[in-house]
């Protein structure tokens, strides 16, 4: 993997999404990527690379996939927040 994935519009901002709050349905996330094609892409693009994952929440009679950092992914993404806090110091 090379960093070029973090340069894909909205990259960076999924990843700090999934920090902040762990784990996350697809409708949480459009408020981070209102755009839905390029928030599906993004999130098979965080699969493919394994920072992120899938898994399936039942509430009652609805069932829907809800995505988590993995321990990868969250290794990330703290490095992400470290550079951050770097800027504004």
């Amino acid at each position: 993997m090379n960093l070029a994935f973090l340069e894909r519009k909205g990259t960076i901002r999924l990843i700090l999404a999934f920090f902040n709050k762990n784990p996350q349905r697809f409708r949480d996330l459009k408020k981070t990527l209102p755009r839905e094609a390029t928030l599906s892409i993004r999130i098979r693009d965080l699969e493919e690379l394994k920072l992120i994952e899938s898994f399936p929440v039942k509430e009652g009679r609805r069932k829907y996939f809800a995505y988590k950092l993995t321990n990868k992914g969250e290794q990330i993404a703290k490095q992400i927040k470290n550079l951050e806090s770097l800027t504004k110091e």
